[in-house]
């Protein structure tokens, strides 16, 4: 990972935030992280990561990859990014929507613009359930690409992809979550790295028998 495009971010963010006498956040988690950096008075305004309207989103719904849930190292977003120029050499169509915000949006905002896959993903911030299921049920395949030997995790995610009929590609390192997916028989396994990623990816992608089995 880019440890001194963070360095630089939260130097930046720091400097900022002491200096200033209101700070609008797009997030609880951000307001939470700055708490202790400044004096100034702080609020929440979720509006500044809008929904996105279905007039200006084209979601090129036939290889369209979700991920849904916090943006935190552990979760794995950034491997998910990390695999998205292999996926594009198979599917160059591909398109990445992430879905949700925390600590570490900042930091892959500006991972994303030194990748060169960064025309392929977009940002859609939080979404309410109404907007987020309206993504969802639009997507080809969900990702949980969860970094890490993982302690009991909600089921949220798994849950979220499958009440849409999206198949989820899931990390090994989330044992318990596996056992899910195999149980419903709604995706298949994979290692945490980006190459292990992007061949399960490119299979829900591609191979229509896979993609069906794993909606049964």
């Amino acid at each position: 990972e880019n440890l001194l495009s963070r360095w630089l971010f939260n130097r930046l963010d720091s400097f900022v935030a002491k200096r200033a006498d209101i700070i609008l956040n797009s997030t609880a988690s951000d307001e939470e992280l700055r708490r202790g950096k400044t004096k100034a008075k702080m609020f929440v305004i979720p509006s500044l990561c809008p929904p996105v309207e279905e007039s200006n989103f084209n979601p090129r719904t036939g290889h369209s990859i979700v991920y849904l849930g916090a943006l935190e190292r552990r979760f794995g977003v950034e491997e998910l990014m990390r695999a998205m120029p292999l996926i594009l050499k198979a599917v160059p169509d591909a398109f990445l929507n992430i879905i949700g915000s925390g600590p570490d949006r900042h930091y892959l905002g500006w991972f994303m613009e030194e990748e060169s896959a960064f025309w392929s993903i977009r940002f859609h911030g939080f979404l309410p359930d109404e907007g987020a299921g309206a993504l969802l049920s639009k997507m080809r395949v969900g990702v949980a690409p969860y970094v890490g030997k993982q302690p009991t995790l909600d089921s949220g995610k798994i849950r979220h992809y499958s009440a849409y009929g999206v198949p989820t590609v899931i990390s090994e390192d989330a044992p318990e979550m596996v056992a899910l997916v195999d149980k419903f028989q709604c995706g298949q396994a994979c290692p945490p790295e980006p190459e292990q990623i992007a061949e399960a990816v490119i299979a829900m992608l591609t191979d229509d028998v896979a993609y069906l089995h794993a909606l049964e």
